[in-house]
């Protein structure tokens, strides 16, 4: 099953998806790459889960929710999920950021890193 999606160009032949999937134990935040050379018959070409069973972000729903720099070639989604294995402490298991990956319609995604937004929710 999957929810809604959002697509966007990364280079003149090439389309990545944004989306959530969901499955029997899983609901992750799915990134894909496309070939769409021949538009008749786009060739999926990269996938990368981002996050574990509970990852989710706005970017799969909302076209305002991301960004692709095309001159760098990287882009930033807003990302949460959460952990089953988190302590008492729900928030423990939390997790919201700011993930950054290359995109490249030859070598897929790498990640380059992500900015936490945990002093916004942390209790201290």
């Amino acid at each position: 099953m999957h929810y809604r999606v959002q697509l966007f160009a990364a280079q003149a032949q090439a389309l990545v998806r944004v989306q959530c999937v969901k499955g029997r134990d899983l609901r992750a935040l799915q990134l894909a790459i496309f070939d769409v050379s021949n538009l008749a018959q786009p060739v999926q070409t990269h996938t990368q889960l981002v996050g574990t069973a509970y990852g989710w972000s706005e970017a799969a729903h909302e076209h305002k929710a991301f960004n692709y720099f095309a001159a760098k070639k990287l882009l930033a989604i807003p990302f949460a999920d959460w952990s089953r294995t988190a302590t008492s402490d729900y928030w423990s298991g939390f997790t919201s950021d700011l993930r950054v990956y290359s995109v490249d319609p030859v070598l897929g995604f790498t990640s380059r890193g992500a900015v936490s937004m945990s002093d916004m929710y942390s209790i201290y």
